[in-house]
């Protein structure tokens, strides 16, 4: 990266400093910020298990709005890590901003599986009142990559056809370094192959870049379909 000096406090200075001006620019606000699990999970590694407990004063003490956990073993997304944060949440004055759902989307022979975890993801977020999905992309690793972004994209509108049709839950992709999902080209298929009203795009500028997309032009093409950022 260009600017490798900066480091996460510096990061963070720089988003709440953004995040106050929203509001004195006039109108109502309507961005709204939230932390992600990873922050703490990363560094927790696969052998240590954290809490909500612990990440959620944090955040509060940051500044920030909401929380969004995700699938890793560290902090699994499961009913007592769920019950847990039922509990912590309000305390806080936090919320859910959504779930981060990374799987092996790419197999056909996991969808059964798949499927039926789908309830229990939905039902999570609508206990929070939170309509938003995230969907984190598989490994690379596979034989074939358009037949592997292929089958992703079927269970995709599949997860986003009954997210919208049943909880009023918008479901897009986070494109990400090292996953299948990386680049402008696995990016465009992927949305190619996906139908645009129940499957979106929920970019991170910094993953957009260093996959080799532009940002800038990425977030104009795909307007109409980004539900998340």
């Amino acid at each position: 990266m260009q600017n490798s000096s900066i480091d996460r406090r510096a990061f963070v200075r720089t988003v709440l400093a953004a995040a106050t001006v929203a509001p004195a620019l006039g109108a109502g606000r309507n961005i709204y910020w939230g932390l992600g699990a990873v922050t703490w999970t990363a560094k927790a590694g696969r052998d240590r298990k954290v809490r909500w407990a612990d990440i959620l004063p944090d955040i509060a003490a940051g500044g920030f709005d909401g929380f969004e956990p995700f699938t890793t073993p560290a902090l699994p997304v499961n009913d007592e890590n769920m019950a847990e944060l039922e509990q912590l949440a309000p305390r806080y004055k936090l919320r859910m901003s959504s779930i981060y759902w990374a799987d092996r989307f790419d197999r056909a022979s996991e969808h059964d599986r798949i499927r039926k975890e789908i309830p229990r993801f939905l039902g999570y977020l609508k206990r929070f009142s939170c309509d938003r999905l995230t969907i984190g992309p598989p490994p690379p690793t596979v034989e074939d990559e358009r037949e592997a972004i292929g089958n992703m994209a079927r269970i995709m509108d599949e997860i986003g056809r009954i997210a919208l049709e049943q909880y009023n839950i918008k479901t897009g992709v986070h494109p990400h370094v090292g996953g299948l999902i990386e680049n402008p080209r696995q990016i465009d298929l992927l949305m190619e192959k996906t139908n645009p009203r129940y499957f979106g795009l929920s970019p991170d500028t910094a993953q957009i870049w260093m996959g080799g997309g532009d940002p800038l032009a990425m977030y104009e093409k795909y307007k109409k379909r980004i539900v998340y950022m």
